[in-house]
């Protein structure tokens, strides 16, 4: 056995005494003669493109004839494109067969193989070289392997509460928006958005930068957003959660909040001793009394400091109105001529 390359001189000699007899031949020992090289994406998402080089190089001393590099696509590679340097590239069934080429000492031919991923998991891709060398019966060959992972791609999902569902007029609600990527590939460059509606007025911040999501990790921290509702009425807020990986991803999720408010309405009835009516005017003989019926009800929030002021027509004659009374009394100003009740705070009707 040769470890090494080169002209090798094996001697023999047999003994008989003083007499020796020798003889020797020579063997011209190649060497390895080509080597394949190969390596490829280490770690790839599904559905995403695998890129394996291969080199082959003539180490022999002599010319390569009919070098021929087969490559077995493994299960769950779907073959997109072969480009060679030299020779003539194709895959048949799965089966890569890159020939049609030569290499002269020391020379090396290059092919570039891209597949996409159709399955996850580990994979190893072998491939091998062989060629003959010229002028003699000897093949050479060798081979080399690359392997590499396909993960799951991202999921990013987002998940936004309304703390309150239903507030006053001028209080403040808190949202809390949580983000996180249920997938099995890293998520990148992420980041949230939270866009108040008409009608309500953030006082913290609605937009921040997460980054990178790993597979199974969540924001590290819990946004809470404080609103203050400027009118009634219900409000849908949505927040939004995007990420770039290849193609942008866009998670949606919302939540509704009621803003109540106190909603005044005030309605006067004039009614009197034999009255005649026309076109809704109460008609009064000359000290004739006239009740006047007022009636305030109130929306579907808490209304405070309700007060409801009556003014009294004076013309300064003597058929002007008088204020006599009313239940509940009020605080009649002589001067305003106004009459005044205080309410207090009157609750939804």
């Amino acid at each position: 056995r040769a470890d090494t390359a080169g002209m090798k001189v094996n001697q023999v000699e047999a003994r008989a005494g003083e007499f020796v007899a020798r003889a020797d031949c020579t063997t011209e020992v190649y060497g390895s003669g080509i080597e394949i090289l190969k390596d490829c994406t280490e770690r790839v998402v599904l559905g995403e493109v695998v890129t394996f080089n291969i080199r082959v190089t003539n180490t022999e001393g002599a010319e390569l004839e009919e070098v021929v590099v087969t490559d077995e696509m493994p299960a769950g590679l779907e073959f997109l494109e072969a480009m060679a340097s030299v020779g003539n590239a194709a895959v048949v069934e799965g089966s890569l067969t890159w020939d049609g080429f030569d290499l002269a000492v020391g020379a090396s031919a290059d092919l570039t193989v891209t597949a996409r991923t159709t399955e996850m998991g580990e994979f190893t891709n072998t491939a091998a070289a062989a060629a003959n060398v010229v002028g003699t019966d000897f093949t050479v060959s060798d081979e080399d392997d690359c392997g590499f992972v396909v993960g799951g791609l991202p999921e990013l999902q987002i998940d936004k509460t309304c703390v309150q569902t239903e507030i006053g007029l001028g209080e403040t609600l808190t949202f809390q928006i949580k983000v996180w990527n249920s997938g099995a590939a890293a998520a990148t460059n992420v980041d949230v958005i939270d866009l108040m509606p008409e009608g309500l007025q953030a006082t913290g911040e609605t937009s921040w930068v997460i980054g990178n999501l790993l597979p199974g990790e969540e924001n590290a921290q819990t946004i809470e957003v404080t609103a203050t509702a400027l009118q009634g009425g219900q409000f849908t807020n949505i927040a939004t959660a995007s990420s770039s990986d290849g193609e942008a991803t866009v998670v949606r999720d919302s939540c509704d909040v009621r803003v109540t408010m106190p909603m005044l309405t005030i309605k006067k009835e004039c009614m009197a001793v034999n009255p005649l009516l026309d076109d809704d005017i109460t008609v009064l003989n000359r000290m004739d009394r006239a009740k006047h019926i007022i009636t305030v009800q109130n929306g579907d929030a808490v209304a405070p400091d309700v007060v409801v002021v009556d003014s009294i027509p004076m013309d300064g004659g003597d058929e002007d109105l008088r204020y006599e009374g009313s239940n509940p009394a009020g605080v009649y100003d002589a001067v305003a001529h106004t009459v005044t009740w205080n309410l207090g705070t009157l609750q939804p009707n």
